[in-house]
């Protein structure tokens, strides 16, 4: 998953039997609205942009989310997740910079449920010294 620019869309490059294209996810008070852009459904990946685009505007509206290109880190920044897929991993995230986020997963099934948020925790630690010079406070 590489970043896009765009907020709330990654752009996959694909595999053996996925292909490439945008996955979009926008969340808003505990609610969530995914949906994927493979590019083979278009005539070029500028085109995919455009319908994730448009798909992400829409669903903030349908949320009520406020539009807004500012990326916000809200809480600790480690949180569980699912993907696209139905995978679910524990996620530690970071802004090593003014207008990036970066982030590691730590899948459930392979690592369990309290090892997997632990290594999350642990990487959020290590990030967080290195970038902010400070220490996270686990809850």
């Amino acid at each position: 998953m590489s970043n896009t620019g765009h907020k709330n869309i990654s752009r996959h490059k694909g595999g053996k039997k996925k292909g490439a294209g945008l996955q979009v996810c926008v969340q808003w008070r505990k609610e969530i609205r995914r949906q994927g852009f493979p590019d083979s459904n278009y005539d070029s990946q500028a085109a995919t942009l455009l319908a994730a685009l448009e798909w992400r505007d829409e669903a903030e509206i349908e949320l009520g989310k406020p539009r807004t290109e500012r990326r916000i880190l809200s809480g600790p920044g480690v949180y569980r997740s699912k993907d696209f897929y139905g995978n679910e991993y524990w996620v530690a995230q970071w802004s090593p910079a003014q207008g990036l986020s970066k982030k590691k997963c730590y899948s459930i099934k392979k690592y369990r449920e309290l090892e997997a948020r632990l290594l999350a925790q642990v990487k959020r630690c290590e990030m967080e010294r290195k970038h902010y010079g400070g220490v996270f406070k686990s809850n």
